[in-house]
């Protein structure tokens, strides 16, 4: 989801991040749900936590890099 914000996403790379950032809060707001298993129930299962830091690894490559 965050590569095609990205990708259809014009402007200046503060413009991008803000995007993929947007992108994650409505998704929270839209779907609570979602938001707590991606953010909080993630820390309770190996596989999902290794899966979330190597999200958050990405990103903040990607931020690092715009």
């Amino acid at each position: 989801m965050a590569a095609r914000v990205v990708e259809d996403t014009p402007g200046t790379p503060e413009q991008r991040v803000h995007a993929v950032m947007q992108t994650f809060v409505d998704l929270v707001v839209a779907e609570p749900e979602k938001g707590k298993v991606a953010v909080m129930r993630t820390s309770g299962n190996s596989c999902l936590r290794d899966r979330r830091n190597d999200l958050i690894g990405v990103f903040a490559d990607f931020v690092a890099r715009e």
